[in-house]
């Protein structure tokens, strides 16, 4: 998660630099929440390209949450904006 962790902190960033802070908190706290949701319901997301990998949109939001569900853990691998073509790991 040190991946997904430095693009919500790069973000919660844009979104204080772009907006307000109020607006990157706001943003923040949906993120965190579709995180939750994940935790959850790990198979309520859409499956993606790879085995065993899924993603969720964050409701409200540009941003895509791409994860993958382990035997006894869920590992979220990145965070994007639905804009960006490319995914990293």
């Amino acid at each position: 998660m040190p991946h997904a962790k430095r693009r919500l902190e790069e973000i919660e960033q844009y979104y204080i630099a772009e907006h307000s802070p109020r607006s990157a908190i706001a943003m923040r706290d949906r993120i965190l929440k579709t995180f939750g949701r994940i935790a959850d319901f790990p198979k309520s997301g859409r499956t993606a390209n790879r085995i065993n990998r899924r993603e969720m949109v964050v409701t409200g939001t540009p941003y895509i949450i791409r994860y993958r569900v382990m035997k006894n853990e869920i590992q979220i691998i990145n965070v994007k904006h639905g804009a960006q073509n490319q995914w990293k790991p």
